[in-house]
C-alpha cells in the first residue's frame, strides 16, 4: 500500500510539475502570437500607408491631366480677332462689312503660319472656316506685292486647285466677295473644264491675279498651250490644294506639279 501511494503520489508530483510547465510555456505562446499579430498589424499598416501614397500619386498625376487638359480647353476658346492677326486694313475692313470679327480655331492656327511663308498642311470639318483660313494669308501677299510693285503680269499669281466645278465656284463666290470690299483690285477667275477653249482664253487673259480651277482643267490648258507651265511658274507666288486628299487623286496634278517643278519629284 505504502508503494502504491508513493507510487500514486510520485504520479500527482509528475502531474504537477507537467501542469506547471504548460503554465510556464503558456505566456510564451501568448508573446509569440502577440509579437505575431503586432508585426501583421505593422505590414498591415505599411501596406495600406503604402496604398494611400499610390492612391495620394494618383491623385496628383489626374490633378495634372486635368490642369492641362483645362488649358487646352481654355486656349482653345481663347477669342483672337482678325486684327490681332496683322492682316491688311482692307480686308479687316472687309471682314468688318461683313460682319466677322473673331476667328476660328482653324484660322487662328493657319492664318499667322501662312503669314509667316511656311508650307501648312491643314485639316478642319466643314463650315470651320477653312476657306478663309488659306484665302486671307493669300490676298494678303497678293496685296502686299501690289503695294511694292513685285506683281508679275505673265501669269497668274495664286492658283488654288479644287476637286470639282461646284468647289470651284464656291471658292471663287468667297474670294470675290472678299475682293469687292477692297479699294486695291484684284483679279480672281474661274476655269473649268466645261468651259470651251475661246472662253478659257478670255478668261485667261490679262492675266488673272487669282485662277481657281480644277487639276483637269488645267492639265488640259497647258497641254493645249493655252497656259504656258513656265510662266505660271515665274509668277506664281502661292498654291493652294483645297481638298487635297480628293485632288492627288487626279493623275493631272502629277501633269501640272512636274511642267511647274521638272526637277522634283
Amino acid at each position: 500500500m505504502a508503494k502504491k501511494q508513493k507510487q500514486r503520489g510520485s504520479l500527482r508530483g509528475e502531474e504537477h510539475v507537467a501542469a506547471a510547465a504548460a503554465h510556464e510555456d503558456a505566456p510564451a505562446e501568448n508573446a509569440e502570437e502577440e509579437a505575431a499579430a503586432q508585426e501583421a498589424g505593422v505590414a498591415g499598416s505599411e501596406v495600406v500607408e503604402g496604398r494611400s501614397a499610390d492612391a495620394a500619386s494618383g491623385g496628383v498625376e489626374e490633378g495634372k491631366e486635368e490642369e492641362a487638359a483645362a488649358a487646352a480647353e481654355e486656349e482653345e476658346e481663347r477669342e483672337v480677332t482678325f486684327d490681332e492677326l496683322g492682316l491688311d486694313e482692307q480686308l479687316k475692313r472687309a471682314l468688318r462689312k461683313k460682319g466677322l470679327t473673331k476667328t476660328t480655331p482653324i484660322q487662328r492656327e493657319a492664318i499667322p503660319l501662312i503669314l509667316e511663308g511656311k508650307d501648312v498642311v491643314a485639316k478642319a470639318k466643314t463650315g470651320s472656316g477653312k476657306t478663309f483660313a488659306y484665302l486671307l494669308p493669300l490676298l494678303q501677299e497678293l496685296l502686299k506685292l501690289c503695294k511694292e510693285g513685285r506683281i508679275r503680269k505673265s501669269a497668274p499669281n495664286a492658283l488654288i486647285l479644287v476637286p470639282t466645278r461646284e468647289l470651284c465656284q464656291q471658292v471663287y463666290n468667297e474670294a470675290s466677295s472678299l475682293l469687292e470690299l477692297c479699294t486695291s483690285k484684284l483679279k480672281i477667275v474661274q476655269v473649268t473644264a466645261s468651259m470651251s477653249d475661246k472662253d478659257i482664253k478670255l478668261a485667261l487673259s490679262g492675266p488673272p491675279n487669282i485662277l481657281v480651277t480644277t487639276p483637269a482643267c488645267v492639265a488640259a490648258c497647258i497641254s493645249k498651250g493655252i497656259v504656258q507651265g513656265s510662266s505660271i511658274k515665274e509668277s506664281l507666288s502661292m498654291m493652294i490644294l483645297d481638298e487635297v486628299q480628293f485632288v492627288c487623286l487626279f493623275q493631272y496634278l502629277c501633269i501640272v506639279l512636274e511642267r511647274f517643278y521638272p526637277n522634283k519629284e
